[in-house]
């Protein structure tokens, strides 16, 4: 293969470049274009979900936005206070199981001394 060297006019630089420009963007906009067509086969079709209802009668997208942060305030407030009862519950479970660890030590001392204090008894 042999290079050859094209020689370019002053006056139809900035045409040439515009064109790579335009070709480089519509290859751009084609690969795009066929993600696009990849996500539209991997997307539900508009028949297949509910709309999603207004969050206030005003229906204006800032209006929407902060009704929609004050639910999800509201929300991870809920989360956290679960979490937080969840915990408590969990406390609670391991005090009892510490003190049925204790109480179950302390029985099974008061046998071993019982069976002793027997065993001395009957010796004597």
């Amino acid at each position: 293969m042999t290079n050859t060297t094209v020689l370019i006019p002053d006056n139809l630089l900035p045409a040439v470049q515009q064109y790579v420009s335009l070709k480089k963007e519509f290859r751009e906009a084609m690969e795009a274009a066929q993600a696009m067509k990849q996500l539209a086969s991997e997307t539900p079709s508009e028949s297949s979900y509910e709309p999603i209802s207004h969050l206030t009668t005003e229906s204006e997208p800032p209006v929407e936005l902060f009704a929609a942060q004050r639910q999800l305030a509201q929300a991870l407030q809920e989360i956290k206070e679960a979490q937080e009862t969840i915990e408590h519950k969990e406390r609670t479970i391991e005090n009892i199981q510490n003190s049925a660890r204790m109480y179950t030590i302390i029985l099974v001392v008061i046998a071993i001394l019982a069976v002793i204090a027997i065993l001395v008894m009957l010796m004597n």
